[in-house]
């Protein structure tokens, strides 16, 4: 620091990234946090984090450290959920305080929110017992379309963040799989017409 220079908060490691996750989210304005839990300790309304060990564990209650964050601290890009919620998994700078000594996380990104990792779980279930079938794309929508099969007769749905590309070929041989991936990878690989295989599966049943 320059000579004069105040500092009001200081990296416990300079330049390292660190990664946990919410256990207690910021408190609203009508003084509830996420999952609707009423109030609790901290700074407030600062909500508290876990950290995670160096070989990606979480650290020991008894060994916890409490290291609190303000909704100033996460900026969400443009598709990412707007608040933090519990057990999202997140990275972020560390600092002390100098004024009370307490960590603070700054410049949070959101890694996995809880609710898309609890998506995958269930998407995974479904998959393990979904059939492939093979067909070809019969209508593309407004990020989304229908699908025969050679297997049925009703048309199959599906959405574009779905579409993925097949393992075995990085060329124009495309493959479409319940899985979860880019958008924009669907909107541009597929075609009315074009031949595909598909897992089916039944997120109602």
């Amino acid at each position: 620091l320059d000579k004069g220079t105040i500092w009001w908060e200081k990296e416990v490691v300079d330049g390292q990234v660190w990664e946990g996750s919410v256990e207690l989210s910021c408190m609203r304005e009508d003084g509830r946090r996420g999952g609707g839990k009423k109030g609790g300790s901290g700074g407030g309304g600062d909500g508290i984090i876990r950290l995670k060990q160096q070989d990606g564990s979480d650290t020991d209650e008894q060994q916890q450290l409490n290291v609190y964050y303000t909704p100033s601290d996460y900026k969400p890009s443009r598709k990412q959920p707007s608040r933090l919620e519990r057990k999202d998994v997140i990275q972020f700078k560390l600092v002390t305080e100098r004024r009370t000594g307490k960590k603070y996380a700054r410049d949070i990104t959101l890694v996995q929110s809880e609710r898309e990792r609890q998506r995958l779980e269930r998407e995974a279930k479904l998959l393990e017992n979904a059939p492939l079938e093979r067909g070809k794309v019969v209508s593309i929508k407004d990020g989304y379309g229908f699908l025969r099969s050679v297997s049925r007769l009703e048309q199959v749905y599906f959405h574009f963040s779905h579409v993925e590309k097949k393992e075995a070929d990085n060329d124009d041989d495309d493959g479409e799989k319940e899985g979860g991936n880019d958008n924009n990878y669907g909107l541009s690989s597929l075609v009315e017409g074009q031949e595909v295989e598909f897992y089916v599966v039944n997120e109602q049943g």
